[in-house]
């Protein structure tokens, strides 16, 4: 169940692939793997190119063949439920900010 959603504006977007999948470059928790280490990223302005990246768009990773931060006025809608998932919003990757009940 959705228990908010609230709209901010992000004045960049980070575009991975050429538009493969679009995030916010800060505060945006991430899952990637590289060749040492697999986790989740807070901040996807430390990818880099020929890392892998979860896409929940598609279900798979991706490798990362190339990064570009796009300047603008984005809308960013923050969306926190009663349980954890992912969502994608106009195009851009958003995870909620709630915590698993």
């Amino acid at each position: 169940m959705i228990t908010s959603v609230s709209k901010t504006y992000v004045n960049e977007i980070e575009s991975i692939n050429n538009g493969e999948l679009y995030l916010t470059p800060t505060d945006q928790p991430i899952y990637f793997k590289n060749s040492t280490n697999f986790g989740m990223l807070i901040n996807p302005d430390q990818l880099k190119v020929g890392w892998m990246l979860y896409n929940p768009i598609i279900g798979q990773w991706i490798t990362i063949k190339n990064i570009t931060f796009i300047k603008g006025k984005f809308t960013v809608y923050d969306i926190s439920l009663d349980y954890q998932n992912n969502f994608i919003v106009n195009g851009i990757l958003l995870i909620d900010k709630a915590k698993p009940i």
